[in-house]
């Protein structure tokens, strides 16, 4: 499903919480580098992967 929305998109931007170590390794693996990284202000939990 990954490469179906790589193929129909020039940039894709999502964000993972830090914590989750699983999914940031998903996506690092899969291309996506960082580009930022937020405090999301509710959780104060920082985050940001593209």
């Amino acid at each position: 499903m990954l490469n179906f929305v790589k193929k129909q998109r020039d940039v894709i931007q999502l964000k993972v919480y830090k914590e989750n170590a699983p999914a940031v390794g998903f996506y690092f693996n899969n291309g996506f580098v960082l580009k930022e990284e937020l405090r999301d202000e509710q959780t104060r939990v920082f985050n940001g992967v593209e």
